[in-house]
């Protein structure tokens, strides 16, 4: 598949060490590949919807980490 620039993609994140709550920012260390690259959840985003991108995380990543 090829990209633009302009392609959005988010990431399901699950450690509160790439999360600041006090200050509602994603740390660097949430952009930094797991050794183990099949636990990374990317997805393409740019056609979707905020509402339609939480469903993807309820349904497809929530499930998968035990949430």
């Amino acid at each position: 598949m090829n990209y633009s620039g302009s392609e959005k993609l988010t990431r399901f994140i699950f450690s509160k060490r790439h999360f600041s709550v006090e200050n509602k920012t994603v740390k660097y260390g949430a952009f930094i590949p797991p050794p183990n690259i099949s636990d990374l959840s990317v997805f393409h985003i740019s056609s979707l919807s905020e509402s339609e991108v939480w469903e993807i995380g309820r349904r497809h990543v929530e499930t998968e980490n035990g949430g």
